[in-house]
């Protein structure tokens, strides 16, 4: 029996089908996809612009990663045990700053807090007396919201029917809270409630100087109640 023929063409037909299959196919995906030249080119300028600086952040983070790198390789150690005593010396460092912060606002809270425990300390006796009756003003109690008034007295509360003093000084904390609970947004401007006071009692201007001042250190203190949130400030008073 003769030998069949070679079927050369079944064959060629194969190898140009795989070579379609091979070549083809991976430079057809190539011509069709975009370069990232190209797709940057696509993006708005908000996009490209933050696509830069992603660009820039891992170049910034290989460039030093390349750099470690370098360092650890001068060890005697290797590479790997150099890294973990660097990263355990960096994370010493961070705790440490870390502590540093907190014990430097820890001081700089004591300090507002000692500095804000008597503000009138320097204020004449005059001025005490007529800031405890502008103060009546500005709580708005209906039992002091007369121009004459001496000294506030609570009419509200555990305290009630004590002096602002008083109470100032046997529990701060209750007075610090009253303001930040009951001190709405329209009483924030503490100057113009002393000028309303000062036009009702028909008083020289210059007996409200020292008020001034005062309603300065108040401000500043409602103003840090309102950025924690209403939240009182330990050891506070008024």
């Amino acid at each position: 029996m003769a030998p069949k023929p070679t079927n050369w063409a079944m064959y060629g037909k194969m190898a140009l089908a795989g070579g379609i299959c091979c070549i083809g196919g991976p430079a057809l995906i190539y011509y069709v996809t975009p370069t990232e030249e190209e797709l940057f080119l696509r993006y708005n300028p908000e996009l490209q612009k933050r696509s830069l600086e992603n660009r820039h952040e891992k170049q910034e983070d290989f460039d030093n990663f390349v750099n470690k790198l370098k360092v650890y390789a001068k060890s005697d150690k290797p590479i790997w045990e150099a890294a973990a005593i660097a990263e355990k010396l960096e994370r010493e460092s961070k705790i440490t700053s870390e502590l540093a912060l907190i014990s430097e606002a820890k001081a700089r809270k004591e300090e507002i807090r000692l500095s804000n425990s008597n503000p009138t300390s320097s204020s004449s006796s005059s001025s005490s007396s007529s800031s405890s009756s502008w103060s009546s003003w500005i709580w708005g109690s209906s039992s002091n919201t007369s121009p004459t008034s001496s000294e506030y007295r609570f009419d509200f509360g555990k305290y009630k029917g004590k002096t602002l003093a008083e109470v100032d000084r046997l529990d701060p904390d209750y007075v610090t809270w009253c303001v930040g609970q009951e001190v709405t947004e329209k009483r924030k401007d503490l100057k113009s409630a002393i000028e309303s006071f000062y036009t009702q009692k028909r008083t020289a201007t210059g007996e409200k100087e020292p008020e001034m001042k005062l309603a300065d250190q108040m401000a500043e203190r409602k103003e840090g109640m309102w950025r924690d949130g209403h939240k009182p400030v330990p050891g506070g008073s008024l």
